[in-house]
Order: structure tokens, then sequence, then C-alpha cells
């Protein structure tokens, strides 16, 4: 139970840390409007030195580079205006906490695996909501629903 408790807290860190660089993405890009359009004004990769991030687009996310962290995550652009809520997709999640260098979270796999656990079972209790093949926190989500009736 607790393995369960510090995978949710570490979770929780991961969120953030996403919404961090992704502040820090779209201020570098100099583009201050609602929405991901600030995407296509930064190049497919580089360095914001001052905050020491490097980064690289792929796909419809981003890999991040702080603090000795890696931070993958998705951009949501089925709610386009929301980029500051972000769902976790499992891989990325365990990329992330390999990624701390604490000893239990050394395994990729097992880290995917026991992180789609916990999800998993949270998702039974009502406390996370899963989309495709992303995991919201029930209050993230409830955000990104209250924007599809805006």
């Amino acid at each position: 139970m607790e393995e369960n408790k510090e995978i949710v807290n570490l979770l929780y860190q991961y969120l953030v840390d996403v919404k961090k660089v992704v502040k820090d993405l779209k201020l570098e890009s100099k583009v201050d409007k609602e929405g991901l359009s600030w995407i296509g004004e930064l190049p497919k990769s580089g360095k914001i030195e001052e905050k020491g991030i490097a980064y690289q687009f792929h796909g419809v996310g981003c890999l991040v580079e702080w603090q000795n962290k890696s931070i993958d995550f998705d951009f949501n652009f089925r709610y386009e205006q929301y980029d500051s809520v972000f769902g976790i997709d499992t891989w990325f999640a365990a990329y992330y906490l390999e990624s701390l260098k604490l000893p239990q979270y050394s395994k990729l796999d097992e880290n995917e695996s026991r992180v789609r656990a916990v999800l998993d079972k949270l998702v039974k209790q009502g406390q996370i909501i899963k989309e495709e093949h992303y995991y919201y926190f029930k209050e993230d989500y409830e955000l990104l629903q209250e924007s599809k009736e805006e």
C-alpha cells in the first residue's frame, strides 16, 4: 500500500513538472495566447539555458530534460485551449520514474507495469478517469469537461 501512495505522489509531481516546463516553453515562445499555437513558434528542439531546459518536440508531445529529470508528455490537442491539463501516459510516467534515479524505480518495464496497476486500481475506485490510453486525476478531467461545455 505504501508503494501505491509513493507512486501516486510521484505521478502528482510528474504533472507538476510537466506544467512547469510547459509554462517555461510557452514563455520562451513569446506567444501570449490560449491554446497551443505557441508550439509552432519554437524550434523543434533546443535549450532554454537560463531555465536549464533541453527540449525535443515529437509527434504530439515533447521530451524535456530538466533538473536531471526526463519529462516526456503529450499535448492534449483534443482540448486545445487547455495547455495546463495533462493526462498520464504510463510509459512516459515510467520513464520519468526511472529518471529520478531512485533504486526502486530503476527498471523501465517494471515501472510501467506498476504505474498501470496503480492507475487501474484508482480508476476502479473512481479517483482516476481513463480516456483512450491517458489517465487523468479526477479534478483535471473535470476541468477538461468544463472546457467542452464552453
